[in-house]
């Protein structure tokens, strides 16, 4: 028998349609939408994968915001202020979603009714328009860490690891959802090509989830590190990394990958000498 947990995905031969969450045998449908992870196991194993976690850099505040309706609906925003990272993203009819990157702050323990409110006041700086200021909240206000986990492996005989079971990556780099449609889909097509399921069914997807992973890291600590450095050295950094950029446009191979996909640029993007022209730092967890 096999057993899943995680996502509940309706297959057929052109798409995977997202229909659920569950936990049960039985897989039955619930309200419940958003796609976490999910673990396909026999009823007598459990995964022995194991998940290497990094270390926290940064955290990153979110919050849905309504009255925003004098910003620009087309106008996406990022900006750096001494240790913080603004983002302002529109989401139409006077909404908006604001995220700081920041280190560790004291709004961060304060009771949810007060957190947006102290978060809202931090987008009280001269870098933003006043517009921003008539932002009310319209959601909780969540924080995250900028922490990675990679897996030893995706798969094995018994158990296929699928979404955030099998590691998942800086949600600054805004991969996760795609990332779990393809881990998805995946799947299903190597359910579909055999009948017979054992250790070899999910070796191709294993492989191409460890590079994809490696490759998400390398630009999530690329944007990282242009973003969220603070002070006179961080703009400087990002004033020599602008004019080096401008004069060797392949520089802008790995942040292109934000848009096309991270197998969508040239593989020379998450190379060793990418990160030495960068001057990345390198977590030990993190692989190159």
């Amino acid at each position: 028998m096999l057993y899943c947990y995680g996502v509940l995905a309706e297959l057929n031969s052109k798409e995977v349609c997202i229909q659920g969450f569950f936990t049960a045998t039985t897989a039955r449908r619930s309200s419940y939408k958003r796609v976490l992870s999910l673990v396909l196991t026999d009823a007598t194993r459990r995964s022995p994968a194991r998940l290497v976690l990094d270390n926290p850099f940064l955290y990153l505040t979110g919050l849905l915001v309504d009255q925003m309706s004098s910003w620009p609906e087309d106008e996406q925003t990022i900006d750096v202020d001494d240790v913080l990272t603004f983002y302002v993203f529109p989401q139409g009819r006077g909404k908006a979603r604001l995220y700081i990157a920041h280190p560790k702050l004291p709004f961060m323990t304060e009771p949810s009714e007060e957190k947006g409110a102290s978060f809202l006041q931090l987008f009280r700086r001269p870098c933003l328009p006043e517009t921003i200021r008539s932002a009310r909240p319209a959601g909780p206000c969540i924080t995250y860490t900028d922490a990675s986990s990679s897996c030893d492996r995706a798969s094995g005989a018994g158990f296929v690891l699928i979404g955030d079971a099998a590691g998942y990556t800086d949600p600054c780099g805004g991969q996760g959802l795609s990332c779990a449609f393809d881990d998805v889909q995946t799947i299903a097509l190597a359910l579909r090509s055999s009948s017979q399921w054992d250790a070899t069914t999910f070796l191709t997807y294993g492989r191409c989830r460890t590079e994809r992973t490696r490759r998400i890291m390398f630009l999530t600590t690329l944007i990282g590190q242009i973003r969220a450095q603070s002070g006179a050295s961080g703009a400087a950094y990002r004033a020599d990394l602008a004019t080096r950029m401008e004069a060797d446009p392949s520089l802008r191979l790995p942040l292109l990958a934000l848009q096309k996909g991270v197998f969508g640029v040239d593989p020379v993007a998450f190379s060793h000498e990418t990160r030495a022209r960068f001057n990345l730092r390198q977590p030990a967890s993190r692989p190159d």
